[in-house]
C-alpha cells in the first residue's frame, strides 16, 4: 500500500493536463524514483482514464489530480488539491452526520483520481463488513456495504473477500477502529490500509 501511494504522488509531480486529457511527463520509473512495473501501471491507468474521458464515461471535473495519501500530506496539501466535488461534499455532509449520530470515526466515500478510485469505510461499515465476510455471503451483499460506483464496489467486494475478515480486523485495530480506506487502481492490485 505505502509502495504504491508514494508512487503516486511521485507521479503526481509529473502530471499534467492539456486539452483535457492527462500526460506523465517521465518516460521511466526511474526518471522519478519509483518501481518500473508500479510505473508501467500508472502509465496504463493514464491512458485508460484518457479513454474514458474521450468516450465521455468521464469529466474531467469529476477526476481528482491531486491525490492525499496520509495524515502528514493532508496537512502539507493546498486547499486547491483537497477541493471536493460537490457530490463529494453532499456525501460528506450527509457521512458526517451519520457518523456522530452512531459513533462510527473514520470516514465513508469514494473519490475518483486520474490512477483510479479510494474508498473508506468507516468504523461500523468496517464491522459490518467483518461481520459479512465471517458470515460468508455473497458479493452482491458486500457490494452494498461500498460507497462509488458498482463496478468499483464489486471489485473492491472481490478483493476484500480474497483478504478476509482476520486481515481487515487486524487492519481496524491497528489505528483504534478508525475503518479502512482501499486503493483501487485501473492497472494492478487493489490495496487495502487502516484510515
Amino acid at each position: 500500500m505505502v509502495k504504491m501511494e508514494r508512487a503516486i504522488q511521485e507521479a503526481e509531480k509529473h502530471l499534467q493536463v492539456e486539452n483535457g486529457q492527462f500526460t506523465l511527463k517521465a518516460k521511466r520509473g526511474a526518471d522519478i524514483g519509483i518501481d518500473e512495473d508500479i510505473f508501467a501501471q500508472l502509465n496504463a491507468a493514464v491512458q485508460e482514464t484518457n479513454q474514458e474521458l474521450k468516450s465521455g464515461k468521464l469529466k474531467l471535473s469529476e477526476v481528482r489530480q491531486k491525490t492525499a495519501i496520509s495524515d502528514e500530506v493532508t496537512r502539507e496539501a493546498s486547499d486547491a488539491e483537497l477541493t471536493p466535488t460537490l457530490s463529494e461534499l453532499q456525501a460528506m455532509n450527509q457521512e458526517k452526520s451519520e457518523t456522530r449520530a452512531a459513533g462510527c470515526p473514520g470516514r465513508n466515500g469514494a473519490t475518483s483520481h486520474w490512477w483510479g478510485t479510494r474508498v473508506f469505510l468507516n468504523k461500523c461499515r468496517t464491522a459490518d463488513l467483518i461481520l459479512a465476510l465471517e458470515a460468508g455471503v455473497a458479493a452482491a451483499a458486500i457490494v452494498a456495504l461500498i460507497p462509488g460506483p458498482g463496478t468499483v464496489g464489486g471489485g473492491v467486494a472481490a478483493a476484500l473477500m480474497g483478504l478476509g475478515a482476520a486481515y481487515l480486523s487486524y487492519l481496524n485495530d491497528r489505528n483504534w477502529d478508525r475503518g479502512i480506506r482501499i486503493l483501487m487502481p485501473k492497472r494492478g492490485p487493489p490495496a487495502v490500509w487502516h484510515q
